[in-house]
């Protein structure tokens, strides 16, 4: 979920960061470091990110 908040926000350096570590702590952490984050453009689609991540396995 938290790669898919950075590629939203065109932060590719954040979004690498966030798949090197296994920790989710850690990845939630970077998370909240993207870059040009804006709430209202990351709310209109985090809940399909959540759904297909639960769906599909990948978080």
């Amino acid at each position: 979920m938290m790669y898919c908040k950075a590629s939203r926000f065109h932060d590719t350096a954040t979004a690498n960061r966030i798949l090197a570590p296994a920790d989710p702590k850690e990845q939630k952490n970077l998370g909240k470091q993207v870059k040009g984050f804006y709430a209202p453009r990351w709310d209109e689609i985090k809940n399909q990110v959540a759904l297909a991540g639960n769906l599909y396995g990948l978080g």
